[in-house]
């Protein structure tokens, strides 16, 4: 959900939509575009930080639901097999 948020506004304000008195990592993109062939770093500082900042909060979101999915098998009930009837149940 905020990686798309993320690369939304990233869009918008590339496509020069969005306030052109607020600094964005789309709009650095966008105004860098004339120099591309100079200096490349206008660029692609930006776009790195962009797509860092995207593959990390899937990450996150992806590493969330492992997590969950862990504890869930954790907690899950004992078949009467395999419990020890001498301790007490919780």
């Amino acid at each position: 959900m905020v990686a798309t948020a993320i690369l939304s506004e990233a869009a918008l304000w590339f496509l020069g939509l969005g306030d052109p008195n607020v600094v964005s990592w789309g709009s650095m993109i966008g105004s860098g575009r004339d120099q591309l062939r100079t200096a490349g770093y206008l660029v692609a500082l930006p776009g790195m930080a962009l797509v860092l900042g995207a593959v990390a909060e899937l990450a996150r979101r992806r590493f969330e639901r492992y997590v969950q999915s862990a504890r869930s098998e954790t907690m899950m009930p004992l078949d009467r097999t395999d419990v020890d009837d001498t301790r007490p149940q919780w």
